[in-house]
């Protein structure tokens, strides 16, 4: 159990990772709810702010559009169930980095290894 003196990091960009359902079940995002931003729904919080992560530390992390569905009058509750799975964005991930490293719990520095092993 964690006392609140540290934190792990969650999100753990990488590049040239293997794309499989194992790894996504592995990752854990699949047992969390769908989130919507700017009109899309993400099955991950990762591709789903990595324009935020791009531009702050500038990199070029890549979304796929089959990394999101639009909020349209095309959107089903068919493709909703359909979408959780693994995207491509998921060869931009490394789950086995997750809670590898803790941090103490104080502010963020800003630092890309908060964040990730690029």
């Amino acid at each position: 159990m964690q006392n609140g003196n540290s934190f792990f990091k969650l999100t753990n960009y990488a590049r040239n990772q293997p794309i499989s359902q194992e790894k996504f079940a592995k990752c854990g995002w699949e047992k969390s709810k769908l989130n919507i931003r700017n009109g899309k729904i993400f099955n991950c919080p990762s591709v789903e702010f990595v324009d935020v992560f791009n531009a702050h530390f500038d990199e070029n992390l890549n979304v796929d559009s089959k990394d999101f569905l639009w909020v349209d009058d095309t959107l089903t509750r068919e493709k909703i169930d359909a979408f959780k799975s693994a995207t491509p964005f998921c060869a931009q991930c490394n789950p086995d980095s997750r809670y590898t490293r803790p941090f103490k719990n104080l502010p963020s520095r800003g630092e890309k290894s908060e964040w990730s092993s690029l």
